[in-house]
């Protein structure tokens, strides 16, 4: 009789003893009479999904905790315990748990069958819960985190723009996309670690000082201010290309002091060379109107004056001819002129298309 309460008292402490534990670790335990359907959960489980252990503990059954279940996860929670409770394997589900007031958590539950009938049936389960809402919260961001990064990879990959960051601190390009390198004509082991002094050198002569105010105005610019430059830089072939840069500071020293810029990069050769033709053709033209205006405007003013000549004065026939043959070699003169235009446009507008 002494053994048996000596046995009865050792597992009264051990019990006591992993309620401790357990409750110190934050993990609620519950105990399910399959066969009753009565369920009993510990005081942390209660605390973890809002409510009072005595006011709810009396009413606990496999019904009330499946209807706190989220409805997207319920079918699957009850089909894998289904399928867990054919084994005597510890098991693990993830799942929402509806919190007193209508919230939602993220439990992680883990069980084992401990008692099984004769024909081999589930008796009793065991098992723990805990809350892993915030495991769940920082894996989602993290997810969120990856697809966004693979999407600026994509979006990097087909965009004609090159995109880098600079240190101010290093002196040196820290980062560059694959179209950075492309605009710029430079491998990945020449461009990582390119200083201000090395672009400087890439940069046209005359371009350098307008790329010196653009690093200066950066250093002085403030939060979220976007500045632009426009320069040339000589490639290996020793050709120019024409690159736009975008470009703003993204981090600071408790200072304010900028530590890193990020810029965009892109070509924009092909429009300048555009915009230059365009220039020569509006030049071309103003000139051409110049000379045009001039050679029309004699030899209209001339037919005009022997038209009034013939209507106000009364010729004999010979001079009438001599009028009229003249106004007929001023025409000859203006359709030679009218000729010469289209020639030029048509100069022009070859010089446009090329």
């Amino acid at each position: 009789m002494k053994k048996d309460q000596e046995i009865e008292q050792q597992s009264i402490d051990q019990l006591e003893r992993l309620n401790l534990i357990l409750d110190s670790s934050y993990e609620g335990w519950w105990d399910w009479d399959v066969e009753t359907n009565r369920t009993y959960h510990s005081k942390v489980w209660w605390k973890l999904l809002g409510y009072e252990e005595d006011k709810y503990q009396s009413e606990s059954s496999f019904e009330n905790w499946s209807e706190k279940l989220h409805p997207e996860d319920r079918d699957r929670v009850i089909w894998l315990q289904e399928m867990y409770a054919r084994y005597d394997e510890p098991w693990s589900i993830d799942f929402r748990m509806r919190k007193n007031g209508g919230a939602y958590i993220w439990v992680r539950s883990r069980g084992k069958v401990v008692l099984r009938d004769e024909y081999g049936q589930p008796k009793r389960m065991v098992g723990t819960h805990i809350d892993i809402t915030s495991e769940r919260t920082a894996h989602e961001q993290l997810e969120a985190s990856k697809f966004e990064l693979e999407l600026i990879k994509g979006i990097t990959h087909v965009s004609p723009v090159g995109y880098n960051v600079y240190d101010f601190l290093k002196h040196k390009v820290v980062f560059a996309t694959s179209k950075t390198k492309e605009i710029i004509g430079l491998s990945d082991k020449q461009i990582y670690g390119l200083g201000l002094d090395d672009i400087q050198k890439l940069v046209h002569k005359a371009d350098r000082r307008k790329l010196h105010n653009h690093t200066l105005k950066l250093q002085k610019s403030r939060d979220n201010e976007v500045l632009t430059c426009t320069l040339r830089i000589k490639l290996k072939e020793g050709k120019y290309r024409w690159i736009n840069l975008v470009d703003s500071v993204f981090k600071r020293d408790e200072k304010g002091k900028p530590i890193q810029l990020i810029g965009a990069t892109l070509d924009i050769t092909q429009s300048m060379e555009i915009e230059r033709q365009l220039k020569l053709a509006l030049s071309f033209l103003d000139k051409i109107s110049y000379v045009s205006a001039h050679d029309v405007r004699g030899p209209v003013a001339t037919i005009l004056g022997l038209i009034n000549i013939l209507k106000k004065e009364n010729f004999d026939p010979q001079t009438a001819k001599n009028v009229i043959g003249y106004m007929e070699n001023t025409i000859k003169k203006l359709d030679s002129v009218i000729h010469e235009l289209n020639e030029r446009y048509s100069v022009v507008d070859k010089k446009g298309k090329k």
